[in-house]
């Protein structure tokens, strides 16, 4: 007797999810979960491809104004808050995995404990005041980001709140983000390598490169502007941030059984990598 194929069944099971969330037209209103694993994460790439979410070091964060944002083109961003980096990045994208199998804009149940575990971070009084601020700038912001035929504006988290007594974080994201997550629209980042990735501009460089299915030789002044670097000049930049973010990078994913292969020729980043990154 012929065993059945494996992939109907996979199939079945979307349909199936597809079916349970549709209600009325409220269906726009998921994510599409089913297309990324637990080890990864669904990042927007204007997210990716810019410096929203920059390599800037914090001491005192600089607050800005509907500011434009570099950003590869077709993508246009337009911010207002406290300066972001990828810390925040890496934050918002559990923040998205936590709410990804509830209907947007409803509220979603987590722990301060599971956010730090998920970040590889102890649980001390130092690391959650560093999360609760966090939170909090994520949620001081208006951001308005077109992306292909959409445009969202709004703040990256609507609400967040603690129940201090039962220990529960209650987070709500605006329901419209969903026009972010459209076909082509976002990249699914390897969590995996990004955890193992200690600098700033190697999460950068990570989440630019994987939002790339072919990526393109990029001028180095150019990957300096889109990552939000301020070193003050090129060759600082490319000895003492560049190459060893790199460096990491190819590191990582060696690890984890990928490639990144990458050369500097005439002042551009070449990189080869497989698909997934």
């Amino acid at each position: 007797m012929q065993k059945p194929d494996p992939r109907y069944d996979e199939a079945a099971k979307r349909l199936a999810l597809t079916a349970e969330r549709k209600s009325g037209n409220q269906m726009d209103l998921f994510l599409p979960v089913d297309e990324w694993s637990d080890v990864q994460r669904g990042i927007p790439n204007g997210f990716l491809r810019s410096a929203i979410f920059s390599v800037a070091q914090r001491a005192k964060p600089e607050q800005l104004t509907r500011a434009e944002i570099a950003s590869v083109e077709g993508i246009e961003i337009r911010y207002t808050g406290a300066k972001l980096n990828q810390d925040h990045l890496t934050l918002w994208g559990n923040l998205v995995h936590v709410v990804r199998t509830e209907k947007l804009g409803n509220r979603c149940e987590t722990t301060t404990y599971k956010l730090l575990k998920m970040q590889n971070r102890s649980d001390t009084g130092s690391t959650r005041e560093a999360l609760y601020k966090q939170l909090a700038e994520l949620q001081a912001t208006a951001v308005e980001i077109k992306q292909g035929r959409y445009t969202y504006s709004g703040s990256f988290i609507v609400e967040a709140f603690r129940d201090e007594e039962i220990n529960r974080l209650i987070v709500i994201l605006n329901p419209r983000i969903i026009e972010l997550f459209a076909p082509n629209h976002y990249t699914r980042v390897s969590w995996l390598i990004r955890l193992e990735l200690k600098t700033q501009v190697a999460r950068w460089l990570h989440g630019f490169y994987s939002s790339h299915r072919e990526p393109y030789d990029y001028k180095l002044t150019t990957i300096q502007q889109l990552c939000g670097s301020v070193a003050k000049d090129m060759s600082n930049f490319k000895t003492h941030s560049l190459i060893p973010a790199l460096n990491e990078i190819a590191e990582a994913s060696e690890k984890h059984g990928q490639a990144f292969n990458f050369e500097i020729v005439n002042g551009k980043l070449k990189v080869n990598r497989k698909r997934h990154l």
